[in-house]
């Protein structure tokens, strides 16, 4: 009867373990299924900064287009007055007032 009592304590005991390993196993499910998430957020806005970086560099070479014509334009403006300086002329004042497009898309940036 004294090995029946141990046999069943055992038993009992290799129940508990065994439910102790059951609940330690969905602690891990739980942790992992939480950690798999949270890597998955963390690539998402990984991938959402890389897409915003990109259209930002986008954005940028259009700035720099932009302002690479507008450059252009005042070199030409400027090419212009000067030929009209040394012929002693001035330029109207209504081509004064006029913007290029690429003035109005520079200013439009800002």
């Amino acid at each position: 009867e004294a090995k029946q009592g141990e046999w069943d304590a055992a038993e009992a005991a290799a129940e508990e373990a065994k439910k102790k390993l059951g609940e330690a196993n969905g602690e891990a499910d739980r942790a992992w299924n939480e950690a798999m998430a949270a890597q998955s957020d963390a690539e998402k806005e990984r991938l959402e900064a890389f897409e915003a970086n990109q259209a930002m560099m986008a954005r940028h070479r259009e700035l720099e287009d932009a302002q690479a014509e507008l450059d252009r334009e005042m070199r030409e403006a400027s090419d212009a007055d000067l030929k009209l300086a040394v012929k002693g002329k001035e330029a109207p004042w209504w081509e004064t007032l006029t913007l290029s497009a690429a003035e109005m898309q520079v200013a439009a940036a800002y």
